[in-house]
């Protein structure tokens, strides 16, 4: 006997969609410079880094006011924030704008802290 193909396209009311690769929406820190809150969540995702896969962290903060969680995604300038986070550290970024480096390149620079 053959399954009934299902003709719903999304789930019924009260039921949260559950998916592989989920992510709440990353801080825009363009938009809103200044992120404080707690972390709630901690990943390692691989990645496609040119020709390599590598493994990158993101932290899910709970903002402090507003509750809303945002990801923020591992980079050079918060590699010393992420190798002290954990989960339930209150932490504050600040989003500094980007820095130009020798040649071409460039870095987005951060003021961070971790609440004692």
């Amino acid at each position: 006997m053959e399954a009934k193909k299902s003709t719903r396209t999304n789930v019924p009311s009260g039921f949260k969609k559950i998916e592989t690769g989920n992510f709440p929406p990353n801080h825009d820190f363009k938009k809103n410079p200044e992120l404080i809150g707690k972390i709630t969540t901690i990943k390692t995702v691989p990645q496609k880094r040119g020709k390599k896969i590598e493994n990158v962290k993101i932290i899910y903060v709970a903002d402090t006011k507003t509750g809303e969680i945002s990801a923020v995604w591992d980079s050079k300038a918060l590699e010393e924030l992420f190798s002290q986070a954990k989960v339930g550290t209150e932490i504050f970024i600040r989003g500094e704008g980007i820095v130009k480096l020798k040649g071409k390149k460039t870095m987005k620079k951060f003021t961070t802290a971790i609440k004692k």
